[in-house]
């Protein structure tokens, strides 16, 4: 008798992924944690991804790496910049990110060539941390965030 109620559920379902597509993808967890838009028609393809594992609190370090197919969009996207600038706990944005990096283990060849790219930097008021990391050359983007 309980089964019964299990089966009309199951079309409800996947009705609702038809119609929600992107809700498991982890752009949109960006936006939503970062109050930013990436541009649907870029074309992303998520290459790679790490993270420091689950926190009672939220917080630790994310990773992750993008490759898109179109230009134009990324490129609008956001104010990038080439400045080495400083973060809230370093001296560069490089340093910054190698040091959240080094604290997953995200290998070398995952990592943001960081002469080639261009940077987004962004801190919220509890000194949680974003770098996007927008290298034209090899079409992808690096996403490393900090959470206090």
């Amino acid at each position: 008798m309980k089964r019964k109620w299990i089966f009309p559920l199951i079309p409800l379902l996947l009705l609702a992924l038809l119609l929600f597509p992107g809700s498991s993808d982890y752009l949109s967890v960006i936006e939503a944690n970062w109050e930013l838009s990436f541009p649907e028609n870029a074309g992303w393809v998520l290459a790679y991804q790490t993270d420091s594992g689950p926190s009672p609190h939220g917080d630790g370090w994310r990773y992750h790496v993008y490759h898109y197919g179109q230009e134009n969009a990324v490129a609008a996207m956001l104010p990038w910049s080439r400045d080495t600038g400083t973060t809230v706990f370093s001296e560069s944005y490089a340093d910054a990110c190698e040091s959240w990096l080094d604290e997953i283990s995200v290998p070398a060849d995952w990592r943001p060539d960081y002469e080639s790219c261009q940077v987004y930097y962004a801190v919220q008021k509890d000194n949680s941390q974003l770098l996007i990391w927008w290298n034209p050359s090899d079409m992808r983007i690096s996403v490393a965030e900090f959470f206090i």
